[in-house]
């Protein structure tokens, strides 16, 4: 236990006041488990954390304490021991277990215990207090990092390092809103009704995934489904755009806010297994790169994918689908969504979007991305149906969508109905892409 000289007891003082105060506990605890001690004080109104800061109020302390105790002595934090912990705790009604998460419910304990659940990001509906909470009420471990121990990451906006840690360690994702339906919170925006295009996408790509996995020729790199884009976001983009999307767009994004998967054939020349970045000139076989809604349309500046000096002249005119617009305009118009290899991205063509909701034209950027006139132009439905039916095949989408001036030519219509009149066997898209590799 912690000495008297480490730590005061509450035996002979009033009973620590923790509500509003930033806590820590550190030690063995004997007398009560650390997540119901941490669980009690969050219900009590008590901010915990996982580290001392100049911001700690109270350390409480047990057995072997560590380098908690010191950081906490050197900055003048108050440390109690692990009787004034029980003290505290104990205004927490004895006939009931404290709810700080009243909503989790046994699907949710069944999903969650036991399991190490980080939380990334700025959230919008809970705060990370009560997303702590909530995780300690349904039997999960709350950690501050992201590692091969990590069972779930809980994503709020603006997600870094953790997210692409996490991604790059095929660990599950769940963004803000997800999460708290699992545990049907009442503030958990309801889910929209997926009606119309695209609206099975996610299912049907799990199926394509799955033909590729069990192909003895085909090798997956990258295989990574990032959470359904949260109704914050997409409120947040329809105000940027001032319209909102066409409901194709939306279905997908309510589905998956992003998805990246690369796969080479054992027999590729030029594959290398450890090579796994769209941005390269060997980047697979087979590629789909979506960025999130948010990235595409708010985030991402056009200069992140466009390079090109010429992009920038505002004397030149660039014909597009029967109409001139001014190069600097069309080039700044552009909003790459699948940057699925160095020389290729697909993107939407803003200037050139009519009516509402929008459903802006698509078009292949070729040469680096340097032009988007040697396009057929389709829709978001018909590139993504595309994408499906031929198994994310670069070489596919190439000869399908790439031709010189098309978007002087009627825009493709490649829906879900005109892949099924012609379904794509696995085999012939391989024997493309060795075709294409020799």
């Amino acid at each position: 236990m912690a000495t008297k000289k480490q730590a005061k007891s509450s035996a002979s003082t009033t009973v620590p006041q923790v509500n509003g105060k930033t806590v820590v506990v550190t030690g063995k605890l004997s007398k009560v488990k650390r997540a119901d001690a941490e669980a009690k004080l969050t219900a009590l109104g008590a901010k915990v954390t996982g580290s001392v800061s100049k911001s700690t109020d109270i350390l409480f302390v047990g057995d072997k304490p560590g380098s908690k105790l010191a950081k906490a002595e050197s900055l003048g934090v108050q440390v109690l021991d692990e009787d004034a912990l029980m003290a505290a705790i104990s205004t927490v009604a004895a006939t009931a277990t404290p709810k700080p998460a009243p909503n989790v419910q046994t699907s949710a304990i069944a999903e969650l215990a036991g399991k190490k659940v980080a939380v990334t990001g700025t959230l919008s509906l809970m705060t990370r207090a009560e997303a702590k909470a909530h995780i300690l009420a349904a039997g999960a471990i709350p950690t501050g990092s992201v590692s091969k121990a990590t069972d779930l990451l809980i994503l709020g906006a603006n997600a870094g390092s953790k997210l692409r840690t996490a991604k790059q360690l095929g660990i599950k994702t769940l963004n803000e809103d997800q999460f708290l339906r699992l545990i049907q919170d009442d503030r958990a925006p309801e889910q929209a009704k997926l009606i119309g295009a695209l609206s099975d996408f996610l299912p049907r790509y799990q199926q394509m995934l799955a033909a590729l996995e069990a192909h003895p020729d085909v090798r997956i790199l990258v295989n990574h489904v990032a959470p359904p884009a949260s109704e914050a976001d997409i409120r947040a983009v329809h105000k940027h755009l001032g319209a909102e999307l066409d409901p194709a767009i939306l279905n997908f994004h309510r589905q998956c806010d992003g998805l990246s998967l690369m796969w080479v054939t054992t027999d590729n020349p030029n594959g290398d297994s450890n090579n796994t970045r769209f941005n390269d000139y060997h980047p697979g076989d087979g590629a789909i790169n979506i960025f999130p809604l948010k990235k595409t349309f708010i985030e991402a500046d056009w200069n992140d994918i466009h390079y090109f000096d010429f992009m920038k002249d505002h004397a030149d005119d660039q014909e597009f689908a029967g109409k001139s617009y001014q190069l600097w305009d069309f080039s700044k118009s552009l909003r790459v969504f699948d940057e699925f290899n160095i020389y290729n991205m697909a993107g939407f063509v803003m200037i050139a979007a009519e009516g509402e909701p929008l459903n802006p034209p698509v078009s292949i950027g070729d040469d680096h991305g340097a032009c988007w006139t040697d396009a057929r132009l389709t829709d978001f439905e018909s590139y993504m149906e595309t994408v499906l039916a031929t198994y994310g095949s670069i070489a596919a989408r190439r000869r399908i969508l790439l031709e010189y001036a098309g978007h002087q030519k009627k825009p493709l219509r490649l829906d879900q109905r005109h892949w099924q009149a012609q379904p794509t066997e696995l085999a012939k898209v391989l024997d493309e892409v060795r075709e294409r590799q020799n």
